[in-house]
């Protein structure tokens, strides 16, 4: 059993069951990963970056050992728990490249059209020059060009996305990201493109600048079998990300119950909104993913196979009933994936 991440297997009806459980999404709620990585780093590399650095290649690194040890063990179903995550990081977003042999694309990228998304583009820009100069491939010099030339016409564009919005008080429309919503495309939400292929650059790190899942690429596709994945409504923010992902790409379905609906939350931190007369503070999102249906997460990450809880049912009970139900339809849906070697 991983010190991470809590795991084990199950026979059930026929089939072997992996389950792992991923807590939460930020490296610092692992304090078995920091406590380790520190005690094997040199000194030269525990600033907070590099250190960062050093920590996430760890939590990849456990968590892709854990789904190669299913491999080995001739697990049949893995079952990825991310009941009451509340959320994390860019972690939820690259974790699904483990879980899956095939490319992965990514959701789309939208932030308000205010000061926050303009300090945002600031920062992309200047990111992708710094890869510029690390790697010399010519597909990740051709991804960066497209990047730049992406993100100053964003800039650009950013003041004629204001509009009056006074109709939010009157009546109901819609939800059109491209209509008067205040709303800037940013790109996706693994950077400046949807999709990069490793053979187009040779340092990840460079790579991620422009493409953050990049960082993932040691560990893609440590597992390639069949993949549900457990939500409740207190699953959160890059929990969401992460079904969200595994839904859309058609990597895992979904089970359990609706997602809480964070959605995307927040890109760059802002100071609250504080309204002039009760004096009360908001903190007011300011970026929306897009599923790969146009709908946005905020909705919630509805499951492929429903398991509402039942009153008066033992956790014992329940979990059978979900044991059951992932199994019930990887038998049924014919051809079954299988990890076994």
């Amino acid at each position: 059993m991983s010190s991470a991440f809590r795991a084990g297997l199950v026979a059930w009806n026929g089939a072997r069951v992996g389950l792992v459980r991923i807590k939460n999404f930020s490296m610092r709620q692992y304090p078995s990963e920091c406590e380790r990585t520190w005690s094997t780093s040199p000194k030269h590399a525990r600033s907070d970056a590099k250190f960062d650095d050093l920590v996430t290649d760890a939590w990849f690194t456990t968590l892709a050992a854990q789904l190669r040890r299913f491999r080995t063990e001739r697990v049949d179903i893995l079952l990825v728990d991310v009941g009451s995550n509340s959320g994390g990081n860019d972690s939820g977003e690259w974790t699904p490249r483990l879980l899956t042999p095939k490319a992965v694309r990514s959701a789309r990228l939208l932030m308000s059209a205010a000061p926050v998304a303009q300090t945002y583009f600031d920062e992309q820009i200047a990111a992708i020059k710094t890869a510029q100069g690390s790697d010399s491939t010519a597909g990740l010099q051709a991804k960066a060009q497209q990047s730049l030339a992406f993100f100053a016409a964003a800039s650009a564009d950013l003041a004629n996305r204001h509009c009056d919005m006074s109709w939010v008080w009157q009546e109901q429309r819609a939800f059109d990201p491209q209509g008067c919503s205040r709303l800037i495309d940013a790109g996706f939400a693994s950077g400046a493109v949807a999709e990069m292929a490793p053979s187009s650059y040779r340092d990840r790190r460079a790579a991620a600048k422009i493409y953050w899942p990049a960082t993932v690429d040691p560990w893609r596709g440590a597992w390639t079998g069949r993949v549900y994945v457990l939500t409740n409504a207190t699953s959160y923010s890059a929990a969401e990300m992460f079904a969200a992902v595994m839904q859309d790409n058609a990597i895992a379905k979904i089970v359990g119950v609706r997602t809480g609906g964070d959605g995307c939350g927040f890109m760059e931190d802002t100071p609250p909104v504080v309204l002039p007369h009760s004096h009360l503070r908001f903190r007011m999102p300011n970026c929306v993913r897009l599923r790969a249906d146009g709908s946005s997460e905020v909705a919630g990450i509805a499951p492929d196979l429903p398991i509402a809880a039942i009153d008066g049912e033992s956790p014992r009970a329940r979990a059978a009933r979900l044991l059951s139900t992932v199994v019930g339809d990887a038998k049924s849906s014919g051809d079954q994936p299988v990890a076994r070697k």
